[in-house]
């Protein structure tokens, strides 16, 4: 699932309730990273993401068709992986209610009242994704709180 491009990770995630994918796009360095991975992704696309903590949307394509994206600038060079999780949940929120209101608008579902937990429960969805997405990730990043070196482990 976790493909990295330089310091971009990318995973695709299902939602099955309606058969589609989306792309999640996670820099720790640069939301302009994102942009230009989803650009070579989807090659002739021009997404440009500058000054934004991140982006949710449709990407139309002339040869691959519809596709649902989320890219986020993560930051988790910034601080440990301890306080990871807290510092990015609510822009994985904020994005989250993005995407879910594109994908019910691509799908031509209305939300309202009457029927809002469609929208809840798409929600919640990419947010448990993109979470357990950042923590398989963060796995993999550097401790400031661990100076230790264990590369000799295995001498």
């Amino acid at each position: 699932m976790t493909q990295s491009s330089g310091e971009v990770y990318h995973g695709e995630f299902e939602i099955p309730l309606f058969n589609l994918k989306y792309h999640v796009l996670l820099s720790p360095q640069d939301i302009m990273l994102t942009s230009r991975t989803a650009n070579v992704i989807f090659e002739g696309l021009n997404l440009e993401l500058k000054n934004k903590p991140g982006y949710a949307g449709v990407v139309e394509h002339d040869k691959l068709g519809t596709h649902f994206i989320l890219c986020l600038d993560i930051g988790f060079y910034d601080t440990n992986k301890h306080e990871l999780r807290n510092k990015n949940v609510s822009n994985i929120s904020k994005y989250a209610v993005s995407l879910a209101w594109s994908i019910l608008e691509e799908l031509e579902i209305d939300v309202d009242v009457d029927n809002h937990v469609i929208q809840c429960e798409l929600v919640e969805r990419i947010v448990d994704d993109v979470l357990g997405f950042l923590e398989e990730i963060s796995e993999d990043a550097p401790d400031e709180n661990n100076s230790s070196d264990d590369s000799f482990d295995e001498l």
